[in-house]
């Protein structure tokens, strides 16, 4: 099982930067997205033996998505698309990871020719506030579109909490087949938060024993959004999925974060006062 964190400028810290904390607190995988294309360079020479996953843009953070039919934006996706095409190799990337259509102008059948330009295997994530009979049904539309360019699901758990409490894990039986990535964070109930594992409402520990039970071996990347680059913190919620994950490595996690820790505070220091 490949642990992650979702990767982006920060605090005046570059992404390529924040690749090598990755690596120091011994995480295997990095999500970037359109933010860190300007670090590409840093990001691939820092890389290691780190893969990645590429998060298309969405509306509500980005102005844009795949299914944007406007020119203006057909033209900014088209840059990503040649990005994704250039970069792929050299960033060891895994997956391009796309959501259903959202915005106003968003267009299914423009979403589907957008991915189909992308030289990598999909993932398709569930989106907060969709029930899972509109999903489900948009999934395997799509999957009969892209064949076997779709590589499968990635099933976000504080999505799911958030569009439904109580049977958040109550997951379709043909959706939990097609599992091949996984996105955690924690959240409020009523607000997409992405705050750091135990600092929200969401029985996460829950989530991650399901994922054991289907014996999912993929990724489990952290989409947080910290206040504050709280390296403490965050090294905590990478511990809590090693500690529901895989013992083992919850014991050599922990015992690295004690060596590495104040070595990491100094070099964080450091690189924010330049």
């Amino acid at each position: 099982m490949k642990i992650g964190v979702t990767i982006e400028p920060y605090a005046g810290i570059s992404a390529d930067k924040l690749v090598t904390f990755a690596k120091a607190i011994a995480l295997d995988h990095v999500e970037i997205n359109i933010n860190s294309m300007k670090d590409v360079e840093g990001i691939i020479a820092n890389l290691g033996k780190l893969t990645t996953t590429f998060h298309l843009p969405i509306p509500s953070v980005d102005g844009f998505e795949p299914g944007s039919t406007k020119a203006a934006l057909r033209t900014r996706m088209t840059k990503v698309v040649d990005f994704i095409n250039t970069y792929h190799k050299d960033l060891q990337l895994l997956f391009t990871l796309a959501h259903p259509p959202e915005g106003p102008d968003a267009d299914f059948q423009v979403l589907i020719e957008t991915l189909q330009q992308i030289q990598t295997p999909i993932i398709l994530e569930n989106i907060p506030w969709q029930d899972d009979e509109t999903f489900t049904a948009f999934y395997f539309k799509a999957k009969d579109l892209l064949g076997k360019q779709l590589a499968g699901h990635a099933i976000d758990g504080p999505h799911r909490f958030l569009t439904d409490n109580d049977n958040w894990l109550s997951v379709p039986t043909e959706l939990a087949k097609e599992i091949v990535y996984v996105h955690l964070q924690d959240t409020k109930k009523d607000n997409d938060t992405h705050l750091l594992l135990g600092q929200g409402e969401m029985p996460y520990w829950d989530f991650l024993r399901f994922l054991k039970r289907l014996g999912y071996k993929g990724v489990i990347n952290q989409e947080i959004k910290p206040e504050g680059l709280d390296l403490v913190a965050i090294m905590n919620s990478c511990l809590e999925v090693a500690k529901y994950t895989n013992k083992g490595r919850f014991l050599a996690m922990k015992t690295r974060y004690a060596f590495v820790k104040p070595i990491l505070r100094r070099k964080i220091a450091h690189t924010t006062q330049k």
